[in-house]
Order: structure tokens, then C-alpha cells, then sequence
């Protein structure tokens, strides 16, 4: 229960921006246990919005490491990956969470991104409609996502659904004007037929990415 409610803490300090007080809440959390995947993936995500790469990277790799067949793990990871300019580990990444989960309409859409980077225009035309195929929203899927609370995995969320088209998010998030954040792009590209629980908490849990 304490380890709840620090974590819901650490989640409230991220999404209000406090970065360094966020790390000191999930850093206590993994000394109090350190084979729980999320505490680590929520550092990371806090390492990222830092552009500490190196940690967050590591801590992203902790977390694959603990739930190896958890496909969340290594599309998280490979989001870390895009935003530090590793576009090839990204790839690989998200090719194993497809891999695991081949129904995640939300990797085949970003490994379509990665790929555009690197002009590889047949692959990513093909993923994208692979991401299409698979990302028409139901409406059961839709009322959970307009809902606030928390997740069976404990996880954060704050979700919310939109059709907007796919959107390059750390080339995009750099043009906005400056009173606009790139949270309004975040959210109008992740929707996802099948849920992605963990990923859609990852990315809308507060997460922005700043200049």
C-alpha cells in the first residue's frame, strides 16, 4: 500500500514537472523493490523529459529485462531510443514488441515513423497501413479511454482518444508555437484498437517533450 501510494506520488510529480523530485520518489521505490518493472519505466520516462538518454535508456533496459515478453517494455524502450537519435535500436525495438503483441497498432505506427527517418518508404507505407488496419478505435475502447483513474496495472492515466493523422512527435513537438505543447500531438497520435494499457499510460501519464 505505501509503495502505492509513493508511486502515485512520483506520477503526480512528473506530470506537474518536477522532474528531480519525481526520480527521488521512483529511485526509493526501486530500493524497495527492485524487480518492479514500472518503477523503473517511470524513471526513465522522468530521465527523458532530463534528456539523461544514458539512464533512461538504462533503466528502460532494466524493465525489458524484467518482463522480457511484455512488448510494452520494449515499445517504451524504443520511443526512449527515437527521441535520443538511436533511430536503429528504435526500429529493432519496436519490432519486438510487434513481435510479442502483433496486434499493437501503436508500434506499427512509430516503427513507420523511424523508418521514414531513415528513407526506407515501402517498409513504412506498409507498417502504416498495418497500424490503419488495426487501429479502428470500438466504442468500448473509446468510453475506457475517456476515463481518469488508474489501470489494472497500476499505472497512471489520463486518456483521452482522437483521429488525428500520424505525426513525426519529436520533429512535430519542435515546430509547435511556443504556447502550444507537444502533449497535444502525444495524445492525437496514440489510440489503440486493443488498449496497450501500459503504453498509452506511458505516453499520456504527463509525458512532454521539452526543448
Amino acid at each position: 500500500m505505501k509503495n502505492n501510494t509513493s508511486f502515485e506520488k512520483g506520477v503526480q510529480l512528473l506530470k506537474s514537472e518536477r522532474f528531480e523530485d519525481a526520480i527521488v520518489i521512483f529511485t526509493q521505490l526501486i530500493g524497495s523493490d527492485r524487480n518492479n518493472a514500472k518503477f523503473y519505466c517511470e524513471r526513465g520516462v522522468t530521465y527523458m523529459h532530463l534528456k539523461r538518454f544514458d539512464k533512461a535508456i538504462s533503466d528502460m533496459d532494466k524493465a525489458a529485462e524484467l518482463e522480457p515478453k511484455n512488448g510494452y517494455r520494449f515499445a517504451s524502450r524504443a520511443f526512449v531510443k527515437g527521441a535520443a537519435g538511436d533511430v536503429i535500436g528504435g526500429i529493432k525495438d519496436y519490432e519486438k514488441a510487434i513481435e510479442l503483441n502483433p496486434e499493437d497498432d501503436i508500434s506499427y505506427n512509430n516503427l513507420g515513423l523511424l523508418q521514414e527517418r531513415l528513407g526506407y518508404e515501402k517498409q513504412s507505407k506498409r507498417n502504416f497501413k498495418e497500424a490503419d488496419n488495426l487501429s479502428n478505435v470500438d466504442s468500448e475502447f473509446s468510453k475506457r479511454l475517456n476515463t481518469n483513474g488508474t489501470n489494472s496495472l497500476g499505472n497512471s492515466q489520463i486518456l483521452n482518444t482522437s483521429t488525428a493523422p500520424k505525426v513525426d512527435l519529436v520533429n512535430a513537438a519542435k515546430k509547435q508555437k511556443t504556447n502550444e505543447t507537444s502533449w497535444g500531438i502525444i495524445k492525437s497520435v496514440f489510440t489503440s484498437k486493443r488498449g496497450l494499457a501500459e503504453f498509452v499510460d506511458f505516453v499520456k501519464s504527463g509525458f512532454k517533450i521539452t526543448e
